[in-house]
């Protein structure tokens, strides 16, 4: 997913398609995605707000965003909610996402290794896993 380094900076369950038939999975709507230089460092704030990281609104932020984004998706998918639907404004969930608060959806999440895969999609940007990482640990989600 990142190499060439490109971030996504959108990724959100619509925007993720999958193939009925095959099952295939694709990425899409690359219209606000980035090829970034060797530094991996962007600074500009575009995103669906409830799917948008808290580095993000600093302006200085590496690939890793898309791997928060992802574990947002994983929650959306599991809880049926879309994240921070608590909030009912872009600033509202601004202020809870800047701090690092998790969306409510999170107390929902049941599955003890859907959780912890959830949680280190959220964690801090440099204890987040890769895209590679991801794929390699092929996590596994319970059916609903």
């Amino acid at each position: 997913m990142h190499e060439p380094c490109i971030i996504h900076r959108d990724i959100k369950c619509g925007n993720i398609f999958i193939n009925g038939n095959t099952g295939e999975v694709k990425i899409g709507d690359f219209g606000l995605s980035a090829v970034i230089d060797n530094s991996h460092v962007a600074h500009t704030v575009l995103g669906t707000p409830a799917f948008m990281v808290p580095e993000l609104y600093d302006e200085h932020y590496t690939e890793v965003v898309d791997i928060y984004a992802f574990g947002l998706c994983v929650l959306e998918l599991v809880t049926m909610e879309i994240p921070y639907n608590e909030c009912d404004t872009a600033v509202k969930i601004y202020k809870k996402v800047s701090p690092g608060e998790k969306p409510q959806a999170m107390n929902k999440v049941k599955d003890p290794e859907v959780k912890r895969l959830i949680k280190k999609c959220l964690a801090k940007p440099r204890e987040r896993p890769s895209a590679s990482e991801l794929i390699t640990q092929r996590p596994v989600l319970p059916r609903t």
